[in-house]
């Protein structure tokens, strides 16, 4: 972890000294007397972002847009194929509207260039699809002066749209939800009904080795443990095994050499069958014996199937039993998990609203109540939950929060989008499509991945899911990059 955090500094650092260097010589490219601020405008909808970032308009001369266009969670770009069906309008104070001509350059951006016939006041609107932003207004300035001491306001740390896109980051927006006070447990992944086979002991014994790990992959017919046959003395059985090789490779040698005279006439066709008896007898000599070859460990226990291995309930040293399970194979991945839940929690959550449990990829999914009321041992009882969202691997363990006990609560957000803090809490408030703004806040319940805000925030802010910490690494650089792009 401290070698991802160094390396996600490191690049926030670059980011934010390479924006630092390049983001200048506006004058010099405008011909204005004043370098002319850039302005943002920026709008969500319920699944996409559309940020759009220009020079500060001047009455009668050819203004660039650049539109940036993005999924939210995650935080990517929007294919350019898509980009090609937007459109983009301004509106002037009469309600007259005039359309960008424009063409997507890359995956998530968009161009368009506009000559502004008089100053004034337009209103922005992108469509694409279903999709409706109303982005903002436009001020046209009369002429350089005037647009170049236009205030455009400013955000505490901004983080251009590439480099968020070059980063795991995603939006989300804070909001109410309901949180829960059930036990917070370990629960343990099985695989449903019929889908996990189970590894027995051909035959009674002591398990002699295992290989066998859970959570491995398997292949079918790979032997995953050796049993050394009860009732047997190592020295008869490998002097009978050596017997039964040594039958065998006198067997294959009359066999090879009578076929070419029974081909010739010169051996009759019983004398070939005769040799083709002895030598299938000796192959089935050999395998029965197999087992006990020097070196080959015991009866081999192998997987019927190819998957995952689940539970394994068997350990070098032990007698067991022909038939006895060893181990489980699942075919899939296990949607189910098992929980050993207190009796007096018993009532809660058999009334309760199923469960939170917490996938392989840290990611909480709800869960559904099963059953519950099998004993499993002194004051508890068992609870099977079906997962809604992607599973585990059958036998592994993982974090089960279950759902009871609810009470609705103003703010929430996913624990992911929370900043710690010698002790304190932040979360990183999205305000513009480039600019961020980091606030301290006050937590309370947890909940499936879920967090109350109690103070600090409010309900319907967006903000920052993923990637807040590379947000707080670029506002400690101490760097806050203007809006100038090289697109």
């Amino acid at each position: 972890m401290k070698r991802f955090n160094g390396i996600i500094a490191g690049w926030a650092l670059g980011i934010a000294a390479a924006c630092s260097v390049g983001c200048g010589g506006g004058e010099a490219e405008s011909g204005h007397a004043h370098e002319l601020p850039r302005v943002g405008l920026t709008a969500w909808t319920a699944g996409l972002e559309f940020f759009v970032d220009f020079e500060a308009p001047v009455a009668g001369e050819p203004v660039e847009f650049v539109l940036h266009v993005s999924a939210l969670n995650p935080h990517v770009p929007l294919d350019s194929a898509r980009l090609g069906a937007i459109k983009v309008d301004l509106i002037d104070g009469n309600g007259a509207a005039v359309q960008l001509t424009g063409l997507p350059v890359k995956a998530g951006m968009w161009k368009g260039e506009w000559t502004p016939p008089r100053a004034g006041v337009w209103r922005m609107r992108a469509e694409l699809g279903a999709d409706r932003a109303e982005l903002g207004h436009v001020q046209v300035s009369a002429d350089g002066d005037a647009a170049a001491h236009l205030e455009v306001p400013t955000s505490e740390v901004t983080l251009s749209k590439e480099a968020a896109w070059a980063m795991p980051f995603g939006l989300g927006t804070a909001g109410p939800d309901t949180v829960y006070s059930g036990l917070r447990l370990a629960g343990r992944w099985k695989e449903a009904p019929g889908r996990a086979v189970d590894v027995v002991a051909p035959v009674a014994g002591v398990v002699a080795s295992a290989g066998a790990v859970e959570g491995m992959a398997v292949s079918e017919g790979q032997t995953l443990f050796k049993i050394q046959p009860e009732g047997t003395s190592q020295t008869g059985v490998h002097s009978e095994w050596a017997s039964a090789s040594a039958e065998l490779e006198a067997a294959e040698a009359a066999l090879r050499r009578i076929e070419p005279l029974a081909g010739r006439g010169t051996a009759t066709r019983a004398e070939l069958e005769e040799a083709r008896l002895r030598r299938t007898l000796a192959v089935q000599s050999v395998q029965r014996l197999e087992p006990f070859r020097p070196g080959s460990g015991g009866t081999p226990a192998k997987a019927p199937l190819s998957g995952t291995l689940g539970h394994v309930g068997a350990r070098p040293g032990s007698w067991v039993a022909a038939g006895t399970t060893l181990a489980t194979v699942s075919s899939g991945g296990a949607r189910f998990v098992e929980v050993a839940v207190p009796v007096d929690a018993a009532d809660e959550v058999r009334a309760g609203r199923g469960a939170w449990v917490q996938g392989e990829q840290g990611v909480w999914s709800a869960a559904r109540l099963v059953a519950c009321g099998v004993v499993a041992e002194e004051g508890r009882v068992m609870a099977l939950f079906e997962v809604e969202g992607k599973g585990g691997t059958a036998g592994g363990f993982t974090d089960v929060h279950l759902r009871y006990g609810g009470e609705a609560v103003a703010c929430a957000v996913p624990e992911s989008a929370l900043l710690e803090q010698y002790g304190t809490w932040q979360v990183v408030v999205a305000e513009s499509g480039e600019g961020y703004r980091i606030v301290p806040v006050q937590i309370g319940r947890k909940t499936g991945g879920r967090v109350e805000i109690t103070a600090g925030l409010s309900a319907g802010e967006r903000i920052v899911t993923q990637g807040a910490y590379a947000v707080r690494m670029v506002a400690m650089a101490g760097s806050t990059p203007a809006h100038g792009h090289s697109h």
